[in-house]
């Protein structure tokens, strides 16, 4: 019986977790410093200080509005790495550049925002997501996206270039798993508690 209920309550306990918190930019300090030399005040201060572009206002760093539906692919200012394609731009609602899947997910990295720890319960930490190469900010994710990943990258126009083109299908493997929220873990558990531990309970 401990056997069983250990392994059915195996299938609740693991947490996604965000990429680690120790990555280093690949680009010098040197190259951010020239990339992002002829940026705007804005855009610098989005990137460098991880400042956030009123909703509804942004504009990518070569003109083009938040919610633009050209196609095409959202890169890096800075490391001009692809990060987004406008296959998997959605409108949220909420005045930002939305979009349910990276291009690669080895081009950003996501971990709880250092800010959020230094002045906000545990319960109120976002996720930060950052181009991995120059370590820039671009925005958050969060778990309440649409179908196929159940993500939302809320992502600053301002931390984004547009190159208009093809777009690249969006895959929804390139997305973090969705962690869910304490209500579905409760409802799950329970279901599991019931399906594993009340036959031994009543059993002869």
């Amino acid at each position: 019986a401990i056997v069983a209920t250990g392994a059915c309550l195996a299938a609740v306990s693991g947490v996604a977790r965000p990429a680690r918190a120790t990555e280093m930019a690949t680009m010098s300090e040197t190259a951010i410093k020239q990339a992002t030399s002829s940026l705007s005040d804005l855009e610098r201060k989005v990137l460098l200080e991880a400042g956030t572009e009123m909703a509804f206002t942004g504009k990518t760093t070569n003109g083009y509005t938040w919610d633009s539906k050209e196609e095409g692919v959202y890169v890096s200012p800075v490391s001009g790495k692809p990060l987004f394609s406008s296959k998997a731009k959605y409108n949220s609602g909420t005045g930002w550049p939305s979009f349910w899947t990276p291009v690669d997910s080895s081009n950003v990295v996501e971990r709880v925002d250092p800010r959020d720890k230094e002045s906000l319960p545990s319960f109120r930490w976002r996720t930060e997501v950052l181009d991995r190469a120059s370590m820039t900010h671009l925005g958050h994710v969060f778990d309440d996206g649409p179908k196929p990943t159940g993500k939302r990258y809320c992502i600053n126009a301002a931390a984004l270039k547009f190159v208009l083109g093809d777009a690249p299908a969006g895959d929804a493997k390139q997305a973090s798993r969705r962690v869910k929220s304490i209500f579905e873990w409760l409802g799950a558990t329970l279901i599991l508690l019931v399906v594993c531990i009340f036959p031994f309970v009543f059993s002869d």
